[in-house]
């Protein structure tokens, strides 16, 4: 078996400006802020979240303490690839189960989270009323339906 020393340096990955095939969702995004200036932010906040999801390449074995394994390039452009589309940003974050976790929330206490795995996407939510719903879904359409209903959705206490 053969052990390296140092550690493998990956290459960073280059986001990609939206394409026409990507039209529906950028419109999607744009029908979801109000303001020019909002779009810009959303922007901003997506070219943020493809320098974190970069940074998760270089983080080493057991970078939480606790035996976590090194990212794979597959699973961050995967998520890359996915961050391009969500007509919302999420606040991205690595997870020790070898996935990457976007995350939405509310003041109100909603909470909307999608735990990315490379063969799986599962999405776990806490509703207004604090009842909790976990499932999988199976496509980047379906995540953007359920993000796009999760800032539709009004608070009922209202």
């Amino acid at each position: 078996m053969l052990v390296m020393d140092t550690p493998v340096k990956r290459s960073k990955i280059s986001p990609q400006r939206s394409t026409s095939s990507n039209r529906f969702y950028d419109e999607k995004l744009k029908s979801t802020l109000n303001t020019k200036s909002e779009y810009k932010l959303a922007d901003t906040k997506m070219y943020e979240n493809f320098n974190t999801l970069n940074s998760f390449l270089d983080l080493p074995e057991n970078w939480n303490d606790n035996d976590a394994e090194c990212f794979e390039e597959g699973l961050v452009k995967k998520a890359m690839r996915i961050i391009r589309k969500l007509p919302m940003q999420p606040d991205v974050f690595p997870t020790a189960r070898n996935s990457i976790q976007f995350e939405y929330e509310k003041e109100n206490g909603e909470y909307l989270e999608f735990e990315i795995f490379s063969k799986s996407i599962e999405c776990f939510m806490i509703d207004a009323d604090g009842m909790e719903k976990e499932f999988n879904v199976y496509d980047v359409v379906e995540m953007i339906q359920e993000v796009v209903d999760f800032y539709e959705r009004t608070d009922k206490r209202e």
